[in-house]
């Protein structure tokens, strides 16, 4: 498996998870301390997570690279802090980003998502 490949994998079981506690919580009652424990699991995930290649967000995404890349220089998405000369996306910011699209895609938007 490639190095790429293994990245996308990790992300892929990554955001799998971070979903699944999301779901979870939002069953619960917003007082609810399981619900405040699920979230923070999921703030921890993302805190910890490794910054995703613009390739491997736009799987996630479903975007092209082209759209991963136009939507970082405009701001829709972050570069990770640190000193690479590479571009890495910061993970949070790919996850609010996923959720946005999610709702948006279930309203039936599929083009000029931010527009």
């Amino acid at each position: 498996m490639t190095r790429v490949a293994a990245e996308s994998s990790q992300a892929y079981a990554m955001i799998e998870r971070i979903e699944t506690l999301e779901r979870v919580a939002e069953t619960l009652p917003d007082e609810d301390e399981r619900r405040v424990a699920l979230l923070g699991l999921v703030e921890k995930d993302l805190a910890s997570a490794h910054p995703f290649r613009p390739r491997i967000a736009a799987e996630v995404l479903d975007l092209s690279e082209k759209t991963v890349r136009a939507w970082t220089r405009e701001g829709v998405l972050t570069r990770a802090a640190g000193p690479s000369s590479r571009v890495l996306l910061d993970v949070q910011r790919v996850h609010q980003v996923l959720r946005v699209l999610t709702d948006l895609r279930s309203a039936g938007k599929t083009v000029g998502l931010f527009d």
